[in-house]
């Protein structure tokens, strides 16, 4: 076809405007309403016999009922001779492919704003039972005044019904931009328009895709986006969280489009985006620390006293391994199960429990010095298991030891279909009882390295003279944590306490730690409220490590104040503390 030709007897061709999943774009002219159209002909090779064309019609059917603003709208679908050909609304702005190409990388709150635009799109497309299967820089129109368009459903597939409009044979999408399932030959779900909407956003703020860019062998980019590892987004700034969330290699751990709109306007708008769907990391460290607030300010007592019924079985407390209470295999019955080794801090382990009906439940695993526990109580060989009550979203039980050491178990729900959670905590409880019966619990696999927090003294970390900065508190006064891994002094002249904890979680940001406040060549981050109400936290990022699925961690010096004095005070004195931990830190 020619600039001038005919289609339809309607749709006079100007000039090829792009191309996509199923054929050439033109930007032509309706003869009949005198307005500018897009039409798209097919390839030779898509519409080569009844089955391409009933693929053609497909897609005309599926995208016919997709109305939305972020949504390039299907007009018509019409024959030229032997040709069907689509026709669409034009839409006059560059592809962000483009956009990218003459000007490199975006900043991060104007890709976070098409972004969002993008997710809302795709929030209608999936409420229609629509994947899209092939979003991309090059798919995503950005006209001068409106929202950002997601065009070319050409390999788009319906997921309700029996319809399937994708080549069977072939991986659906573009290599660069292909979520890890995918790229292994599941299925495209809707997550997996949810990582292809993050590896999009990546190369926005990057300049190129996660996987590879255009002179890349397709091949080998494929086999990387087969393996899902990510590359740290060294320019993301705020937007970093968010596609971390989006970019997770488990489809469960991914937002869906309604919150990752949500999360993107919100770095669009210069404010903190909620990352519940993705950092559960955090959502289980704060749901501790409210507890530990209430401890610690209201002087609950948390000693208990040992039991004779009990057995002395974890032996040194620096190298029992709490991954050894667990057994994934027995929460099975529940849903898919995963071992996360490397969860908060050194004396926790975690089992993710994902159910059929797509709910999250963390059951997390914790040696603990000896605390208060009421409930129904379970004798298990000599290991005895209270059973306290439930409350909302989690559900714990407590196993007691004569060695002033206690294991928790709290099976907490994270997101999706709600499950029983105390039924959870009962077959996993039971089990690490059976585990600790045998006799003493096995040692780690491997010592910590030697610049690991795991080597050092919570305790020891600031010295006497700095903590006698905050009044009231004697150095010497103390309560230990388990391995030493946490320790916490409580003001005599005042309701006020300084807690110093060691963590695991990912590279520390703006976004979720709060103000950075600059030492020499190293910072930290401030932020009120970061270990719960009237409270201020101060992180230090320590050492950083890749984690088991081989994504950016590190380890974190966590000093937190609390108490009801305002919170100036609090992070002004949180933050004289960190500034002097960060000179004892050893070299990592």
């Amino acid at each position: 076809m020619d600039a001038g030709d005919l289609i339809a007897g309607r749709y006079r061709l100007a000039e090829p405007i792009g191309s996509g999943g199923m054929g050439v774009v033109w930007l032509a002219v309706d003869e009949q309403l005198g307005g500018p159209v897009a039409v798209k002909r097919a390839r030779s090779s898509d519409v080569d016999g009844a089955r391409g064309r009933r693929r053609l019609r497909g897609e005309a059917g599926i995208v016919a009922g997709l109305t939305h603003p972020g949504i390039v709208r299907f007009l018509d679908v019409v024959d030229e001779g032997a040709q069907p050909w689509l026709v669409m609304e034009y839409v006059a702005g560059p592809d962000l492919g483009e956009l990218i190409e003459r000007g490199g990388p975006l900043p991060p709150r104007r890709v976070a704003a098409l972004g969002a635009q993008l997710a809302a799109a795709l929030a209608a497309v999936h409420g229609c039972g629509v994947v899209h299967r092939d979003v991309k820089p090059g798919n995503v129109l950005v006209p001068a005044d409106g929202p950002a368009r997601l065009t070319d459903f050409g390999i788009s597939r319906a997921v309700t019904g029996d319809a399937t409009v994708s080549q069977a044979a072939l991986v659906a999408g573009t290599p660069a931009y292909l979520a890890p399932e995918v790229a292994n030959g599941e299925q495209a779900t809707a997550a997996a328009d949810l990582f292809s909407l993050g590896a999009t956003l990546f190369a926005a703020v990057q300049g190129q895709p996660p996987f590879g860019g255009a002179g890349d062998n397709p091949l080998a980019v494929l086999r990387r986006a087969a393996a899902g590892t990510v590359p740290p987004a060294s320019r993301a700034g705020p937007l970093g969280p968010v596609l971390s969330a989006l970019l997770q290699r488990d489809p469960a751990d991914r937002p869906d489009a309604g919150q990752a709109r949500r999360m993107l306007a919100a770095v669009a708008d210069d404010r903190k985006p909620l990352l519940g769907q993705q950092i559960r990391r955090r959502l289980g460290l704060r749901a501790s620390a409210v507890a530990g607030v209430v401890a610690l300010i209201s002087g609950v007592p948390v000693l208990m006293s040992a039991t004779p019924e009990s057995i002395a079985i974890i032996g040194d407390e620096r190298t029992a391994d709490p991954c050894a209470l667990t057994d994934a295999v027995a929460l099975t019955g529940f849903g898919s199960t995963e071992v996360d080794t490397d969860y908060g801090s050194f004396n926790r382990c975690d089992v993710i429990v994902r159910t059929a009906g797509g709910g999250v439940v963390d059951v997390k695993y914790e040696l603990r010095p000896p605390l208060k526990a009421d409930g129904l109580v379970q004798q298990v060989g000599r290991v005895r298991i209270v059973r306290e009550r439930g409350h909302g979203d989690q559900c714990r039980r407590a196993l007691q030891l004569t060695e002033q050491t206690t294991v928790t178990i709290n099976a907490r729900h994270d997101r999706g279909e709600r499950t029983d959670l105390c039924a959870i905590a009962d077959v996993a409880a039971t089990r690490a009882a059976e585990i600790l019966d045998r006799g003493r619990l096995a040692r780690r696999a491997t010592p910590p390295e030697p610049a690991s927090l795991a080597r050092l003294d919570a305790c020891a970390v600031l010295p006497a003279d700095t903590l006698r900065r905050v009044p009231g508190i004697d150095p010497g006064d103390r309560v230990r944590g388990f391995g030493g891994w946490e320790c916490r002094w409580r003001s005599s002249a005042e309701p006020m306490s300084v807690l110093v904890i060691f963590d695991r979680d990912q590279p520390l940001s703006p976004v979720d730690d709060g103000v950075p406040q600059q030492v020499g060549d190293r910072r930290f981050f401030l932020r009120p409220d970061g270990w719960g109400p009237e409270t201020c936290l101060a992180r230090i990022g320590h050492r950083g490590y890749l984690d088991q699925h081989g994504q950016q961690a590190g380890e974190v010096l966590g000093i937190a104040l609390l108490g009801r004095t305002g919170h100036p005070r609090l992070c002004a004195l949180a933050g004289d503390l960190a500034r002097t931990a960060l000179t004892s830190l050893p070299s990592a």
